[in-house]
């Protein structure tokens, strides 16, 4: 369930502000009105009248007064706690194993001493989130620029002064590199395992130069690239042009298997595969094409033809189809869109 605002309580609030502008031109009105013989003889023959609409007047004028006092009280109340949430070192802070210079601006989570539940809870420094260094600061043997602590996760992130090789991965400076810990270790970064970074562009790995954007990510068990975010992508792998890919590799940076989506019409054997055909390969050289949208496979010896739905399985260097079968039983999703009828 999502939770806002009453809009009831919204309505009011208009309203109310509506009545007190109305009241505020009223009650100028009137002292204009004062100034001027005519309608200060008029104002004198109706007394109640206008005395009652300036008693009301009065009213809302002054609800609308303390609606704006308390505005501006919260308004300075929440900037305050902003401020306070965001302090700038004004000397050295320590915190686990590290030491972050005077002048860093901090963000902080809390400024409360209990959760909740009324429980103690870390808060003020103790509580920090994330940090923009004032200077770049030697961590697990880089240079960095500002840290996301992200507690009550199980993953921090830096964002490095240079380009850097972590754990055999050139990462690119400038972006967040992210690692993985338990929450106790949330500030004893010689605990934290490397889990992401945005690669150099142009690195070759597994035969593939990645273009700039190129995402690497694992455990150490396994890893994946994963390059698809940019436009007019087109990465070349065994003779394909691929505008989106995702690689597999084992814990060794083995291939394990990959899938992308084809950049330009590509030819194997005797099929010809139009571009945006989606395609899936392993290190045994199996590919299986995936036809998607109005474009089908065609096969340009017989003319048969393969739509989206269906799937061909191929080998590296094999002029025939292995299999042509449905999408289902191979795991290929075929994602549609629901479209009104005109």
């Amino acid at each position: 369930m999502i939770f806002g605002p009453d809009p009831s309580a919204i309505l009011f609030i208009f309203l109310l502000a509506a009545l007190a502008m109305v009241s505020v031109i009223g009650l100028l009105w009137v002292l204009v009105a004062l100034l001027f013989a005519r309608t200060r003889r008029h104002l004198r023959r109706n007394p109640w009248r206008y005395g009652c609409l300036i008693v009301v007047g009065l009213v809302f004028a002054g609800l609308g007064a303390t609606m704006l006092r308390d505005f501006q009280r919260m308004e300075a109340e929440s900037e305050a706690e902003r401020q306070a949430l965001n302090p700038r070192l004004e000397t050295g802070l320590q915190l686990g194993e590290l030491s972050f210079p005077a002048g860093s601006q901090a963000h902080l989570g809390t400024l409360d001493p209990e959760d909740w539940q009324g429980n103690p809870q870390p808060h003020g420094l103790e509580s920090l989130k994330s940090i923009e260094l004032a200077a770049p600061l030697d961590v697990l043997g880089m240079p960095v620029s500002a840290i996301d602590f992200s507690p009550g996760y199980s993953e921090s992130g830096m964002r490095l002064e240079h380009d850097q090789v972590v754990e055999g991965w050139s990462c690119s400076a400038g972006v967040w590199t992210s690692f993985s810990r338990d929450s106790e270790d949330t500030y004893r970064p010689s605990r934290w395992r490397f889990k992401q970074c945005t690669l150099v562009p142009d690195v070759t790995v597994a035969g593939v130069a990645w273009p700039a954007g190129t995402i690497v990510s694992g455990d150490g068990r396994g890893w994946m690239l994963r390059a698809e975010d940019a436009d007019n992508l087109e990465i070349a792998l065994d003779g394909l042009r691929l505008s989106a890919l995702r690689m597999y590799l084992d814990g060794q940076r083995r291939i394990d298997s990959w899938e992308g989506q084809l950049a330009r019409p590509a030819t194997l054997g005797e099929w010809l595969y139009p571009q945006g055909t989606r395609v899936r390969g392993d290190e045994r050289g199996a590919r299986l094409f995936s036809p998607t949208g109005e474009l089908d496979a065609i096969n340009q010896r017989t003319g048969e033809k393969v739509a989206e739905g269906r799937s061909i399985l191929q080998r590296r260097g094999d002029a025939t189809p292995v299999e042509v079968r449905p999408n289902s039983e191979v795991g290929v999703i075929d994602w549609f869109v629901i479209t009104p009828e005109k």
